[in-house]
């Protein structure tokens, strides 16, 4: 083996097309210099590592017959890290069923072609910052980044998946996607961050999983940019504590959907085209008010902004049902906070009257359920003389009368039902507890045509 990997350095005989298993590692071992030569020497070869892992206790036990192997493994120990820093790829590179104990740095790295880490695992911190993908596809798949993964100042040239990666904490910072990107069934239990980031063409994101941050904030997106939740049952909805695009820059459509804990933070942010938020479920985080007073209020005051954003786009996209939707949301998350005692409880009124405009068979019910109480009311006076079984229609067009005198026939039949309910002695104060049965029932009303006029609003 030693002699075959002193041929490959020498490149004497037949060109090579692939480094794999010990040769690979060994040439890694002799550092930047002897790999980078290699590569110039034999342009195109592939490399792969399939099932090492790189520690020194597995690489001494599998290379144990290599003669230079403690003087490679004590230069390797000494820098503190396993380092592919400024490490040039000329041609295919495959990373499968590779684990990484320590740190790891691709700082400066140079993918000249096509790049997959496939089931394998990185148990430490790992650094691509500035490192170049130049093939025609980066690939991550199944890949769990248990610690820190940086891909600073990166650069992806061309199309690259992340598809079913676990990240704990991931740095994004200022990287450019040049191609086609997709983060496809991503876990982010920590903070993913993207900003300053730069999407020349179109970028997917479904997470899968998703418990910390994600944020864009300041990023470019030249191309189209979906984003949602692989969860679409409430029940089964993961904990989301941040999801913001504080300054971005949509140049094409957008997309967000699916379920999170969190409202998403459109502030200050630039739409080019349509923002589709039709698929949007947003959970307001809520806390008691005061213990033991079992009154709820939002917990971050800066969500009632948040959702005021998210309204004013899906009023600029004509998706009405959902920019009422965010006004709910909004008005619930000001409550307790921007609005007084007083102000807070009419929103509560509001709220449970009518669900802020949005429901229609509520107020109607409190509606109807107002006519037959008023009407049960007349009838129980002492001074109601009719006792046939006509009493409680008579009374029930009294009542619906009181509440609609807009209606010509309404102050007829009032003034009819209430003699042959009462005769000439009408109770006392019967004419204020009509006025507060019409009031209310004006509000019910009132509230119904809001429904009405927000359901089929054009």
């Amino acid at each position: 083996m030693e002699k075959e990997l002193e041929r490959k350095l020498t490149g004497l005989p037949d060109k090579v097309t692939k480094l794999e298993g010990d040769d690979a590692i060994l040439l890694w071992l002799k550092g930047k210099d002897a790999w980078n030569k290699w590569m110039e020497e034999h342009p195109g070869s592939s490399i792969t590592f399939t099932d090492i892992d790189f520690s020194p206790e597995f690489i001494k036990a599998r290379l144990a017959s290599y003669n230079q192997l403690p003087e490679l493994l004590e230069w390797s120990k000494s820098k503190q890290l396993i380092s592919f820093e400024e490490y040039q790829f000329h041609g295919n590179v495959y990373f499968d069923n590779v684990k990484f104990y320590s740190d790891v740095s691709f700082e400066g790295a140079i993918f000249r072609d096509e790049l997959i880490f496939f089931d394998s695992k990185f148990y430490s911190d790992v650094d691509f910052s500035r490192a170049v993908f130049c093939g025609s596809h980066t690939l991550f798949h199944n890949v769990e980044f248990l610690k820190d993964a940086k891909f600073v100042f990166s650069r992806f040239e061309s199309l690259t998946d992340f598809l079913n990666v676990k990240f704990s904490t991931a740095s994004f910072f200022s990287a450019t996607f040049e191609g086609n990107s997709a983060f496809q069934e991503i876990e982010i239990k920590g903070k993913a961050v993207f900003t300053d980031a730069f999407f020349e063409r179109k970028v997917d994101f479904r997470l899968r999983s998703f418990l910390g941050e994600l944020l864009f904030n300041n990023a470019t997106f030249e191309g189209a940019c979906s984003i949602s939740s692989s969860c679409d049952n409430k029940a089964l909805l993961t904990s989301t504590r941040r999801l913001t695009f504080q300054g971005a820059d949509f140049r094409r459509w957008l997309k967000i959907d699916g379920y999170f804990t969190c409202i998403p933070d459109m502030r200050a942010t630039k739409t080019g085209h349509h923002v589709d938020l039709s698929g949007l479920r947003v959970m307001l985080r809520r806390g008691f008010v005061q213990e033991g007073w079992g009154v709820e209020k939002a917990i971050d005051p800066a969500d009632s902004e948040r959702l005021c954003r998210l309204k004013e786009l899906a009023e600029s996209n004509k998706d009405h049902k959902r920019a009422l939707e965010f006004h709910a949301a909004e008005s619930t998350a000001r409550r307790w906070g921007d609005l007084s005692p007083l102000q807070s409880m009419l929103d509560i009124v509001y709220s449970l009257t009518s669900n802020y405009g949005q429901s229609i068979a509520r107020p109607f019910s409190y509606l109807l359920l107002s006519i037959v109480l008023f009407a049960i009311f007349s009838i129980k006076q002492p001074e109601c003389i009719h006792k046939d079984e006509g009493a409680f229609i008579t009374a029930l067009t009294v009542s619906i009368a009181t509440v609609t005198p807009f209606i010509s026939i309404s102050k007829t039949e009032r003034e009819a039902g209430i003699k042959k309910l009462y005769g000439d002695k009408t109770p006392e104060d019967y004419g204020l507890y009509s006025y507060a049965h019409a009031g209310g029932s004006f509000i019910f009303i009132f509230l119904t045509g809001l429904g009405l006029r927000n359901r089929f609003r054009i």
